[in-house]
C-alpha cells in the first residue's frame, strides 16, 4: 500500500475534475439537497472540515427548513470541538426531524455534547 489513508481506500475520494465540476452543476441545477449533506459527511470523514462546511451551506441555501443539513452541521461543530455550536445545531435538526431513527441518533449526539468529558 503507498502513503494512502485507510479512509481514502475504505471510500476513496473522487478526482479533483470529478468534484468540481459536480459542485458547478448542484448550484446551477438547485442542487439535490440530500446529496449535499451526504457529501458533507464523507467530507467530515475524510478531514477535509472546509468543504463538508461548503456543501452543508449549499444545502441549507437550498432548504434551510430541513434537518438532515443541521445534524450533519452539528457532527461538523462537535468534529471541530465546538460543543455550544454542534448542541446548537443538533437542537434544531431534533426540532425539525420527523423520522424517529434519526431522531434517536440525533439525541444521541447532543448527549454527546452535554458529557462532562473534555475534548482533547
Amino acid at each position: 500500500m503507498t502513503n494512502n489513508k485507510l479512509s481514502d481506500v475504505i471510500v476513496p475520494r473522487p478526482k479533483k475534475l470529478t468534484r468540481d465540476v459536480a459542485e458547478v452543476l448542484s448550484m446551477v441545477l438547485g442542487s439535490n439537497y440530500d446529496a449535499l449533506c451526504r457529501s458533507a459527511i464523507l467530507h467530515i470523514y475524510w478531514q477535509e472540515l472546509e468543504d463538508a462546511e461548503r456543501k452543508i451551506n449549499m444545502a441549507k441555501n437550498n432548504d434551510d427548513s430541513k434537518a438532515f443539513a443541521h445534524h450533519v452541521y452539528g457532527l461538523l461543530r462537535g468534529v471541530q470541538g465546538n460543543r455550544d455550536g454542534a448542541r446548537f445545531e443538533l437542537g434544531i435538526a431534533y426540532e425539525r426531524e420527523s423520522f424517529e431513527g434519526a431522531r434517536q441518533r440525533i439525541k444521541r449526539a447532543i448527549t454527546v455534547c452535554d458529557s462532562p468529558f473534555k475534548n482533547k
